[in-house]
């Protein structure tokens, strides 16, 4: 299916001013394959190196590498999946069960979501490419269950990966109101969910291995960057999924979309308190086309990119590229 997702020039985060607008004529040429990919990359390495483009970080702090860690195979934590029972809620705490249930009743459809999740075994499967390919030093747990909120998050206190069903019911949900009448089947609909539990998961999967992994000598985070947490995210899913197709863009595009139309959120949700906004999407196009002029343009006709961000995006991929390496390297193995 293809389709235009935003309006023209819709996504459109703000040029950094230590960039100069005369470069955009080289976004332009790449784009018009005028110059090749190669030929992009070496010039954009070209202007930064010479400092003519200057890349503002957002991080309080430079990425810690955690070159001291050395993590032997005997050691290595485990991530593991845990369902939480309906009929098991009671005072918890319990893995995905994050608030009391006020007032305490049984609700059908976290049961659906659960059937739902073991047919696809999504999780299963996504367990399985993190034993076989990521090294830890500590035990992960998957905790999933009704939570009474709308969210997904890695709880630095016991160390777990929390998906609530009712995030993943809120997906669904919203896209099958905005897409089912317009001929999107409930088969296409289910792919798009999942695509964007994807996305959800490996984010608070790459929390949890830079905060298990990457402290400074007081025990403090060294990145929490959500910009940044993105690019480690798809870095390592790109890299570990095998007999799964890399998830769409053009997916969670049609759920930002629609979550980015919603105003003030009565209760709890992942979009807020993640900051989700149209341009995290931008950013995560950008790295997803890399330097591929072709893949580059596709995104810009769809919306999701623009000309005028391309030399930015692009120049800060090229600057993260070698710490996603070295923490791809750490951590993979």
């Amino acid at each position: 299916m293809s389709l235009t997702i935003f309006s023209n020039e819709l996504v459109n985060a703000e040029q950094s001013n230590k960039i100069p607008s005369w470069t955009k004529i080289l976004g332009n040429w790449w784009l018009e394959e005028r110059i090749s990919n190669i030929e992009f990359v070496q010039s954009l390495t070209f202007l930064k190196n010479s400092g003519i483009i200057k890349i503002i970080e957002n991080e309080s702090k430079e990425v810690d590498i955690f070159d001291s860690i050395s993590i032997e195979d005997s050691k290595m934590g485990k991530f593991s999946i845990f369902y939480m029972s309906i009929e098991n809620y009671g005072d918890g705490p319990y893995p995905g069960h994050i608030s009391s249930p006020e007032p305490y009743s049984k609700n059908i459809e976290p049961e659906k979501i659960e059937v739902w999740l073991r047919q696809n075994q999504y999780f299963e499967k996504q367990i399985f490419y993190l034993n076989e390919h990521v090294k830890l030093p500590k035990d992960t747990v998957i905790g999933l269950g009704e939570c009474q909120e709308k969210k997904a998050y890695y709880n630095t206190n016991t160390k777990m990966i929390v998906i609530c069903y009712e995030i993943i019911s809120d997906i669904y949900q919203k896209l099958t109101e905005e897409y089912k009448s317009k001929g999107f089947t409930e088969k296409h609909i289910s792919k798009i969910t999942l695509d964007v539990v994807d996305f959800i998961f490996y984010h608070q999967v790459s929390h949890a291995i830079l905060e298990i992994t990457s402290r400074d000598k007081n025990g403090a985070i060294i990145n929490n960057n959500e910009f940044f947490i993105d690019l480690l995210s798809n870095h390592i899913k790109s890299i570990i999924q095998k007999d799964k197709e890399k998830y769409l863009i053009e997916s969670i595009a049609l759920w930002f979309k629609i979550m980015d139309e919603i105003e003030n959120f009565k209760t709890s949700h992942m979009w807020d308190m993640h900051s989700l906004n149209l341009e995290r999407l931008s950013k995560m196009a950008c790295q997803d086309s890399s330097f591929n002029s072709t893949k580059t343009l596709d995104y810009i006709q769809k919306g999701i990119l623009t000309k005028h961000d391309i030399i930015e995006c692009k120049s800060e991929l090229l600057e993260h590229k070698e710490k996603l390496e070295k923490i791809s390297k750490q951590i993979l193995k």
